[in-house]
């Protein structure tokens, strides 16, 4: 069948006479003008004839091609030296470092690091592309920060009192909270990469949504709807899948599936109507307005209360405030391996050793926290759908 295409970028917010409207939010031109600003970008990426001999190679259109990050690719475009084994040097071999080839060729990483970069260039959350279409997933992406807005934006919220300078100075005040915000939602998605009850029904799921004949449109969301008209006799088997969507999401408390490998979860329902609640939610009290995973904040630490539904039972986490990163990390971490493990398959030997220098590197924390922050995820790695066939060791 043919693919879904991932989320769509969403459009800038343009200002006429200093409101924002909602006509030229909707308006189609705003958005095939959107669209085209990455049509180029790519046509101008794939221009060079050895990054289209990479694309044809390395990027597969029915799956989600993901960007490596800079760390990562240097590493792997590096020959790394080790010291020699006391054995060898008892047996007389006197070098005392070994050498290891670099993993990737220099037009490879050449090319990745342009992969990325065009990426970036469109959108700082695009992570990468999937039918030439870019994947955007704002977890991965910097924190909202209300700093960059301009005086003229400023100024048409007509919410806010004042100048622009004093609603930027009220603003700016929800930046921590924003950021705390953006933190929890990546370390909850990364833990439930890490929970093998999660990992198998998502593979479910795409098991149901890959016997479709239609193209059914990513993110999957609570709001799905077909894009083609397809035989009559399939309509039944796309509104179970939609139920089965709901289901998923309402049992693991996501707003959606971005890909196989992102989701986006629930943050606090704050302004929403009751019943939008209780069908974000599932099964809640009338007062709750937060998913059952969030934080409640303590003195001295934050505590959350994890429902489990494979065990039907409470798992208690308990994480000091500022110290949740160990799944937001293997969250970007375990991207990475699954997007080299898929485009280099089946992936060398020793890629592993430069995937820990990497995100060492980049997290600025030692060797051995970041075969750690891996174990979170490992065991649940070869269920990846694009990893069936790879080594990971």
């Amino acid at each position: 069948m043919s693919t879904g295409s991932p989320d769509q970028k969403p459009l800038p917010i343009s200002i006429d006479d200093g409101e924002i409207t909602r006509k030229t939010l909707n308006d189609p031109a705003v958005r095939r003008a959107w669209d085209r600003d990455w049509i180029a970008l790519w046509q101008d990426f794939c221009s060079d004839p050895c990054v289209l001999a990479w694309c044809n190679k390395r990027i597969n259109p029915n799956e989600p091609s993901y960007c490596l990050p800079p760390e990562f690719i240097f590493a792997l475009r590096t020959s790394f030296y080790e010291p020699a084994t006391t054995a060898g040097i008892e047996a007389g071999r006197r070098k005392r470092v070994v050498s290891k080839p670099a993993l990737l060729t220099p037009e490879e990483a050449r090319t990745e690091s342009r992969f990325q970069e065009v990426c970036q260039k469109w959108d700082t959350s695009c992570v990468g592309v999937w039918n030439k279409t870019p994947i955007c997933h704002e977890l991965l992406g910097p924190a909202t920060s209300f700093d960059t807005l301009s005086d003229r934006l400023l100024s048409s919220l007509k919410f806010l009192k004042g100048s622009p300078q004093d609603k930027r100075k009220k603003l700016q005040s929800l930046d921590p909270a924003a950021a705390r915000t953006h933190q929890t939602l990546c370390h909850r998605a990364g833990q439930l990469f890490s929970m093998t009850p999660f990992v198998r029904d998502l593979a479910r799921l795409k098991k149901s949504w890959s016997k479709l004949s239609n193209d059914v449109p990513f993110p999957l969301s609570r709001c799905l709807r077909v894009t083609n008209q397809g035989v009559a006799h399939d309509m039944d088997n796309i509104q179970g899948f939609f139920i089965e969507v709901r289901t998923f999401l309402n049992r693991w408390q996501l707003l959606n599936v971005v890909t196989w490998e992102l989701v986006t979860p629930l943050g606090p329902l704050v302004d929403v109507p009751l019943n939008i609640k209780l069908n974000g939610l599932g099964d809640v009290t009338i007062s709750q307005i937060y998913p059952s995973y969030w934080p409640e904040t303590q003195q001295g630490g934050v505590t959350a209360r994890l429902q489990t539904p494979a065990a039907d039972s409470l798992v208690p986490i308990i994480e000091r405030v500022g110290e949740n990163t160990i799944h937001q990390r293997a969250y970007e971490m375990r991207l990475a391996e699954i997007a080299y493990c898929a485009r280099y398959a089946p992936a060398p030997r020793g890629y592993v050793t430069r995937l820990i220098a990497a995100f060492a590197n980049r997290f600025g924390v030692k060797a051995s926290r970041m075969i750690q922050i891996r174990a979170s995820y490992l065991q649940n790695l070869p269920l990846a759908p694009q990893l069936s066939s790879t080594s990971l060791v």
